[in-house]
């Protein structure tokens, strides 16, 4: 379970900014199989 509690006066695009970061480390750590 991941959690986010960003500042109440992030903006929508640092929202979907941060997310579509995360989305991309979550797609590396995945791509990098389990070893």
């Amino acid at each position: 379970v991941v959690r986010f509690a960003p500042a109440l006066n992030v903006s929508e695009e640092e929202v979907t900014t941060g997310l579509d970061r995360f989305a991309a480390a979550c797609e590396h750590f995945v791509s990098r199989g389990s070893s």
